[in-house]
């Protein structure tokens, strides 16, 4: 694993070579504002399981939630927290994604990159599909579904945590596309593998 400044470029030899061995573009986005415009309904569906979730835990979460906005636009101390607590749990959410990946560790295909975005995860080895998957929608399963219920039932969901969690899932819209885009293209038991901002399959 290494770290990475910036999303890494295709390369349009890598592309020939990987085309070449045979494999197939996925059809996707052709850039990143692309496919953030078109992970919209899916950032509103993922929002309200997760938000369904929390108000069945929490009658009053609307009032908590506006709580925590009204609290961080009086104090400049606590939204400097916010803003601190809120950046952990995007790099949390881009280490599910990463810890998840085959022999990430080891790998010299695959990244830890920061941008003024945020982080994120970029490998270039030949995954499963099932294992793909998994790394796809692991952050948005386990923080705003799982997270929330287990909470819930324990009796610690406070205002705090249900805007991360909220936070998490409005954010995992991109992941949740991808994932679509894998299952509904992609044959069971191909490989998937990274061109810079490019996806490639291969049936084996």
């Amino acid at each position: 694993m290494k770290l990475l400044k910036g999303i890494p470029k295709s390369s349009e030899e890598t592309e020939k070579l990987l085309i070449g061995l045979g494999w197939k573009k996925l059809k996707e986005p052709k850039n990143l504002f692309a496919l953030i415009i078109l992970s919209v309904p899916l950032m509103i569906l993922g929002g309200i399981l997760s938000f369904s979730i929390l108000l069945y835990f929490n009658k009053d979460i609307i009032t908590n939630l506006i709580k925590v906005f009204n609290n961080g636009s009086f104090t400049f101390t606590i939204n400097l927290v916010y803003i601190l607590v809120i950046l952990l749990t995007v790099l949390f959410h881009e280490l599910l994604h990463l810890i998840l990946i085959p022999n990430f560790i080891l790998s010299k295909k695959t990244y830890l990159g920061f941008t003024w975005f945020g982080a994120f995860v970029y490998s270039s080895d030949e995954i499963k599909k099932g294992r793909y998957i998994l790394i796809t929608i692991a952050p948005y399963v386990l923080i705003s579904i799982l997270f929330p219920i287990v909470l819930g039932f324990a009796g610690l969901l406070n205002k705090y945590l249900m805007f991360l969690i909220i936070l998490n899932s409005l954010s995992s819209s991109v992941d949740i596309l991808n994932m679509i885009l894998i299952i509904t293209q992609v044959p069971n038991g191909s490989l998937l593998a990274q061109n810079g901002e490019k996806t490639y399959f291969k049936s084996k």
